[in-house]
């Protein structure tokens, strides 16, 4: 008899479980997404600081090779763009970079390394006529001179506030592109501040560094070029 009785006891117990809200899964829903949101946030915040670091990195990497040709040519800067056309030696018209190239100083594969990754064109597009200007921005000095008179390393007063290359960006073009304009020219290609609002910068002391405008301007090292925003 106890036993039946402790049975139906069991058997008599209210359900203990119920099923869930309307207001309940609403609350759930919004947890979910207000999680995904920071998820995404943080991913994106992630990828774009190591874009950052390569970039730098890259910099870095292209300027020691400017200096290592530098070093072996009397201390001067190859020049941004070289235009046979305007002078008497034999050759090839050819950009910074194409200089460095057949001088053995970075390999062709290496030519990833002299585009920003986080800005238009974002890699060396070999299929493309005008891969060569999508680059760096080199400090211009072009014409007939096969080096850049206006640098001799042993010359410069303060190398660590010489800027050599930089992140660039063309009016024209809507892009990074192989120079800085020089002061008087209209500025039409200026130093970009594309790294949250940070510009990265090769200098003539070997370093690479990313400053924000008040920095560049603090810089002082007589040559100026323009500074933008991408809402240039």
């Amino acid at each position: 008899m106890s036993f039946e009785r402790a049975t139906g006891s069991r058997n008599n117990c209210p359900a203990s479980s119920k099923g869930w809200t309307v207001l309940e899964l609403l609350i759930v829903l919004v947890l979910i997404l207000i999680i995904s949101g920071l998820l995404s946030l943080v991913t994106g915040r992630i990828a774009r600081v190591r874009k950052n670091t390569e970039c730098l990195l890259n910099m870095r990497m292209t300027g020691q090779q400017l200096l290592a040709h530098a070093a072996d040519h009397n201390g001067r800067s190859v020049v941004a763009y070289y235009d046979v056309a305007r002078s008497q030696r034999p050759g090839q018209s050819e950009v910074w970079h194409e200089r460095l190239v057949r001088g053995g100083y970075l390999e062709k594969s290496q030519r990833e390394k002299i585009v920003c990754s986080s800005y238009d064109p974002f890699s060396y597009d070999t299929a493309h006529s005008k891969a060569a200007m999508y680059t760096y921005g080199l400090r211009r000095f072009s014409g007939a001179a096969t080096y850049d008179p206006a640098y001799q390393g042993s010359k410069v007063s303060n190398p660590s506030s010489y800027i050599l290359l930089a992140d660039s960006y063309s009016k024209a073009e809507k892009r990074q592109f192989y120079y800085l304009s020089w002061p008087g020219t209209g500025n039409a290609v200026k130093i970009h501040l594309r790294h949250d609002g940070k510009a990265h910068l090769f200098f003539a002391d070997g370093s690479a560094r990313a400053l924000n405008k008040e920095e560049i301007v603090a810089l002082n090292d007589g040559w100026s070029p323009g500074i933008c925003h991408d809402d240039l």
